[in-house]
C-alpha cells in the first residue's frame, strides 16, 4: 500500500502543541509502557533501551516475562554471524573476496545460483553474502502445492529446513541477478547460512563455540544461548492461528535464527556491535544501504536499516535506526540521531516491532 505525501494540517499542529507541553522523560516512557501494553496484537513484550552515554536506561515487560526471560532472538542471530565473519576478517583468517566455494565442500553450490543458463555459484563472496547483493533467491518466500509460505508452513508444523534443503529451494526458484550486479539486493536467510558454514569451514569450530568464543563469553551475556529442538525455554511467539516455539526449524537454521537471548543481553550485544568491542568498528562505517524486497527496509555492511522521513511518518518520527529485526518480534538496533540502543521482542509473527520501537526512541 502506498503511502501518501499529505497529511492534514491538524496533525502537524497537535504535535507542535505537544511537544511545548513536553511532560517529563519518566511520565513519557510510562505512557509507553501503557500504550505497548494495550497493543492487542503484540505477545508478551521485553524491551530495554539505554541512551549510549549511560545515563538513561529503561526496562519494560508484560505478561509472564521479566528483564531474564528469554525469546527467540530470530533473524537478529544474522548480526551474531556476521560479527564472527568481521571478526575473522580482523584476524585474516577470511577477507571480503574470499570465494565462498572455497570454503564449502566442492561442488556444493553447483547449480544454486544460474540466470539464463550460466552458473554464478564460483563467483559468491564473502562481501555479496554480508551484503545480500549475492542474488540468491529467498527461499523463505517459496509456496508449498497449498499456497502456503514458509512461515505459514512452520506454524502449522514446525519442522527441521537444513541448509541443504534451503540451497535446494533457493536454486529451483532461480536467482535474481548476478553477483554484486549495480546497486541490488535481495534478502535471503541463505546468505547468512552459507556465512556460518564458511565460518565453520575456516576455524574448524562449531558455530555455537564460535558464537560463545567471540561474543556471548566475553560479552558476560549469562542469558544467551540457542534454540535446541523440543526445548519450549523462551518465550512462545504469536500467530494468527496460535501461539508457536518453532524449535525444529529455529535450531536447524541456527546461522540465520538460531539465538535465544534476553533484552538486556541484546543491549549488551548491540552496543558492542556499534562500538567496536567485538570487531573493528571500520566494518560498519558509512554503510552502503541497498532496498531489498521488503520495503522500506535498506541492508548494508551486515545490517537492516529502517527509517522514514518526517512527511511520511508526521505524529510518531521514525528516524534511522541500523541493527535487525525479524519475523518472531525480535530486534535489536543503534539509532545514531537520539544516540541510542534498543533491543527486545514483541513475540508476534502478526505484528511488526516497529511502532514499539519509535515509541520508545520518541520518548527519550
Amino acid at each position: 500500500m502506498a503511502l501518501s505525501s499529505k497529511f492534514p494540517v491538524s496533525l502537524v499542529n497537535e504535535r507542535i502543541a505537544r511537544l511545548r507541553q513536553r511532560p517529563p522523560r519518566e511520565e513519557r516512557f510510562r505512557a509507553v509502557d501503557e500504550k505497548v501494553a494495550e497493543m492487542s496484537k503484540l505477545g508478551d513484550v521485553s524491551v530495554a533501551i539505554e541512551r549510549a552515554d549511560g545515563s538513561f536506561r529503561h526496562l519494560f515487560t508484560t505478561g509472564p516475562l521479566d528483564p531474564d526471560s528469554r525469546f527467540a532472538s530470530g533473524s537478529v542471530t544474522k548480526l551474531f554471524t556476521h560479527a564472527i565473519i568481521f571478526r575473522l576478517i580482523d584476524e585474516g583468517q577470511l577477507s571480503y573476496d574470499t570465494l565462498i566455494a572455497s570454503r564449502v565442500p566442492a561442488g556444493s553450490l553447483d547449480g544454486l545460483h544460474v540466470i539464463r543458463g550460466e552458473d554464478y555459484g564460483s563467483e559468491l563472496t564473502v562481501r555479496h553474502l554480508i551484503d545480500h547483493t549475492s542474488g540468491l533467491a529467498s527461499w523463505e518466500d517459496t509456496k508449498d502445492p497449498g499456497g502456503r509460505d514458509v512461515i505459514d508452513q512452520i506454524v502449522d508444523w514446525d519442522r527441521v529446513v537444513s541448509v541443504d534443503e534451503q540451497m535446494e529451494t533457493a536454486a529451483r526458484n532461480g536467482a535474481k541477478f548476478p553477483p554484486g550486479q549495480g546497486n541490488r539486493a535481495h534478502y535471503s536467510d541463505l546468505n547468512a547460512e552459507l556465512l556460518s558454514q564458511v565460518a565453520q569451514h575456516t576455524t574448524g569450530r562449531t558455530y555455537q563455540e564460535l558464537a560463545k568464543h567471540y561474543i556471548i563469553t566475553p560479552l558476560e551475556m549469562e542469558h544467551t544461548t540457542f534454540v535446541r529442538p523440543g526445548r519450549h525455554d523462551y518465550a512462545e511467539v504469536r500467530t494468527e492461528k496460535h501461539v508457536v516455539w518453532s524449535s525444529r526449524y529455529l535450531s536447524s537454521s541456527l546461522g540465520s535464527s538460531g539465538v535465544i537471548s534476553t533484552a538486556p543481553d541484546l543491549l549488551v550485544f548491540i552496543r558492542a556491535f556499534h562500538t567496536g568491542r567485538i570487531f573493528d568498528h571500520g566494518h560498519i562505517q558509512d554503510p552502503q544501504l541497498r532496498r531489498i524486497q521488503h520495503r522500506p527496509l535498506r541492508y548494508g555492511s551486515g545490517m537492516m536499516a529502517m527509517g522514514l522521513p518526517k512527511i511520511l511518518s508526521p505524529l510518531v518520527p521514525a528516524p534511522l535506526i541500523l541493527g535487525h529485526t525479524g519475523v518472531h518480534g525480535a530486534f535489536a538496533f543503534y539509532c545514531p540521531s537520539r544516540s541510542a540502543f534498543i533491543a527486545g521482542s514483541v513475540n508476534s509473527i502478526v505484528t511488526p516491532p516497529f511502532e514499539v520501537i519509535y515509541r520508545y526512541l520518541e520518548a527519550l
